[in-house]
């Protein structure tokens, strides 16, 4: 491998953060690869919400299948075909930004990107089944909805406490020791600067342990803030260094 980008994480679910600090990492990251002979980048991206919607193992592949069948989200995409682009300019292959934005989603669109998502999974003994049928994957027993009291705009979305609570159910590790449950995960069904009205969904909570549900859903429930004014959707992508 001659070239590497970086995706460096900024805001409440991230290690850094502040964007100070991101930069820090992200040029520390390039000097070392560059002491390498590394064709060096990276791009500082916002994690104060969630990227994309499904928080979970499961879950997330389901995520990624849906993305590599042309049907991601939003901002998952963009962040993947930016940091893509990036790739490409570092190795040379095209240096016109749109350009290489165009070869990403032409290969996005006729499937090659899911082809080659199928060969990583059967060279690393993976069940390539679960690529046609999603249905195969692990999946809760149990699901729980947050719904929202009230009507507003969504101002803020916690990416830490919110994977903190999806830990609590066993979708993530608090130790290398703690137990993970494949299926187990969290839904968000709305994002920073949507409007909700009252009774909406914002999170679908899937689970099969019990136990943690109400320290889960007491953190869920400070993990948002609405307001009747209406803002503007944050900047996903922040800074590429190079």
């Amino acid at each position: 491998c001659e070239s590497l980008v970086f995706d460096v994480k900024v805001g409440q679910g991230a290690f850094m953060k502040n964007i100070q600090d991101a930069r820090l990492m992200a040029k520390s990251l390039i000097n070392t690869g560059k002491l390498m002979d590394k064709n060096m980048a990276a791009v500082i991206s916002d994690m104060n919400q969630p990227l994309g919607y499904y928080i979970g193992n499961s879950l997330e592949i389901i995520e990624t299948i849906n993305t590599l069948n042309n049907n991601g989200p939003e901002d998952l995409v963009a962040l993947t075909l930016h940091l893509g682009c990036i790739m490409l300019k570092l190795s040379s292959i095209e240096n016109d930004y749109d350009k290489a934005k165009a070869k990403l989603l032409a290969n996005l669109k006729n499937g090659s990107a899911l082809e080659k998502f199928r060969q990583m999974v059967k060279y690393q003994n993976g069940d390539i089944n679960v690529i046609k049928d999603i249905k195969l994957l692990p999946t809760a027993k149990l699901k729980y909805l947050v719904k929202t009291e009230k009507n507003g705009y969504l101002i803020k979305l916690d990416a830490y406490k919110i994977g903190i609570a999806s830990i609590m159910f066993c979708a993530g590790r608090m130790t290398l020791e703690s137990p993970i449950d494949y299926s187990a995960g969290i839904i968000i069904h709305k994002k920073i600067g949507d409007y909700i009205k009252e009774g909406d969904v914002l999170f679908e909570i899937q689970y099969n342990d019990t136990k943690k549900l109400n320290d889960a859903l007491k953190l869920l429930d400070t993990s948002y803030e609405l307001s009747a004014k209406k803002i503007t959707k944050p900047k996903l992508i922040l800074e590429t260094i190079y």
